[in-house]
This record gives structure tokens, C-alpha cells and sequence, in this order.
């Protein structure tokens, strides 16, 4: 698969096609000091390469790290063909700034994935839905030997939206499971459970805003509140958990009721 830019007059960027890998010519010990130590399960002159425009270096990196940067865009309850197309965006324009020398420091997969979450605010935040989304399941893609620093993070994407989905109200998940996830047109999902089309849409955008609010919390404040309202956890319960004290917790969950009330404060 390539990714030819719409916009730009450069040459395709090949995407996830990894063939014969060519020598990467060795880089010095001071291009070298530009690699962060964080590119785990790549060598260093393959992500040297890269950082100066390689092209070849980049079909590597974009063949191991693609199903992750995937699967962060679709855990933003972004429709799977535009969460393609943002991906395929991404790499392009990561790969046109290190061609052009913009890149004085590449730390992967820390840089794309940062990449990925901006992009996917910006996305949600604009309301530029391109359709249903896709299934939590669908998420676990086959990726050519994925690193295990890939498969940790891609798993602790999935076990994120899973408990976003499970802190929604029930009619929301119903809606979500129908029409978000199985993909039912609304006027299936209102025959199904009993309620009008006006409804059933009213609840899909719902459920969508409450996830983005959810996802949009600070951490410490979507641990707590998880906590609470996924494993049923008491605030003294949570203040165990989170090695706090109890007088902290009530602040934490205030703080969440706030967020699923106005959304992230400007």
C-alpha cells in the first residue's frame, strides 16, 4: 500500500509494504545522539535513516508501528475509513518533515503516537464524522512482528476503550453496540429497542460526546472515575488503589462529573 500526497508534489511514501530491506547507511556517533533510546526493536541507523527522509527506513517503521497509530484513532470513536485515512496522513507528513530536515530528534513510537492523540482531539473536537464506527474487536490487527513495546501499548489502548464503553449508561451502550459498533442504520437500532429514530440518533450523539469527555479527563481523574463506575469501587476503595488518601479521591470525582457536564476546561 502507498500513500501519495494530495496535497504535496513529492513522491509517494511507501506505507506498510515491507519488502527486501536495503542497507541503511551507518550513521555517526553524533547523528546517532538524535535517537532516542526509546525507539526500542529498531535499530539505530534504520531510525537515523529515517530522521534524515530514508525512505526505505520509513516503510520499517511504518510497517511496525501502523497498526498502533491505527488503533488510537479508532479508540476515539473516529468511523474506520477516515481513522485510514488520518493514519495514512500522518505518516506522510511525519515522513515530508524528516525529508526536509525537520526532525532533529525521532523518539518512536513516543512521536507518532503523540502525533496521533492531537490529531484525533482535533478530529473529534471539529465533529468530522465520516460514518459508523468499528468494532473494540476489530482493533486486534495482524501487524508484521509486532514489538512487544507495540503490543503493550496497542493493548492498553483496547483495555481503555473497553472501559470507556462500560462506563457508559446502558440505553448509550445499547446504541453505541447497535449503531456505533455493529453499524445499524438508525431506523434499525429504534425498531430494535423500542424507541423512535429521533431518539436513537440523540443517544448515538450522546453516547459519542460522553466517550470524548471521558477520553478528554486527566488521567488521574479517569482512573478514579473508572474505578468507581466500571468496578463499582468505593472512593475509599479507589483511594487504596491509587496509593492516595481518601480526602484526595472526592476532588478527583468532582472533577470527572465536571468533565462529563461541560467537557475539558478551555
Amino acid at each position: 500500500m502507498h500513500v501519495t500526497a494530495r496535497h504535496h508534489s513529492s513522491a509517494a511514501v511507501p506505507m506498510a509494504t515491507p519488502g527486501p530491506r536495503r542497507r541503511t547507511a551507518r550513521s555517526s556517533p553524533q547523528a546517532q545522539g538524535s535517537v532516542r533510546d526509546r525507539s526500542e526493536g529498531l535499530d539505530a541507523a534504520t531510525v537515523e535513516a529515517a530522521r534524515t527522509g530514508d525512505r526505505d527506513a520509513w516503510s520499517v517503521i511504518v510497517s511496525r508501528y501502523q497498526v498502533l497509530v491505527l488503533s488510537i484513532f479508532l479508540g476515539y470513536s473516529i468511523a474506520r475509513p477516515r481513522s485510514v485515512e488520518l493514519t495514512q496522513d500522518l505518516w506522510l507528513k511525519l515522513y515530508l518533515r524528516a525529508r526536509d530536515g525537520l526532525l532533529k530528534v525521532l523518539s518512536l513510537p513516543g512521536l507518532a503516537v503523540r502525533e496521533a492523540r492531537f490529531r484525533a482531539l482535533d478530529e473529534v473536537r471539529g465533529s468530522r464524522r465520516a460514518g459508523p464506527t468499528t468494532s473494540v474487536d476489530d482493533l486486534m490487527l495482524a501487524a508484521p512482528t509486532p514489538s512487544a513495546e507495540e503490543q503493550t501499548s496497542r493493548q492498553s489502548e483496547l483495555a481503555l476503550v473497553r472501559r470507556m464503553l462500560a462506563a457508559l449508561p446502558p440505553r448509550q451502550r445499547e446504541v453505541m453496540a447497535l449503531a456505533g459498533i455493529e453499524g445499524l442504520p438508525h431506523a434499525e437500532v429504534a425498531e430494535r429497542l423500542s424507541i423512535s429514530t429521533v431518539r436513537a440518533k440523540q443517544t448515538l450523539s450522546d453516547a459519542r460526546v460522553r466517550l470524548r469527555r471521558i477520553r478528554s479527563m486527566p488521567d488521574d481523574v479517569q482512573r478514579a472515575y473508572l474505578l468507581v463506575v466500571v468496578d463499582g469501587l468505593t472512593p475509599a476503595d479507589v483511594a487504596q488503589r491509587l496509593g492516595r488518601s481518601r480526602p484526595e479521591i472526592d476532588p478527583l470525582l468532582q472533577a470527572a462529573r465536571h468533565h462529563l457536564r461541560h467537557g475539558a476546561v478551555r
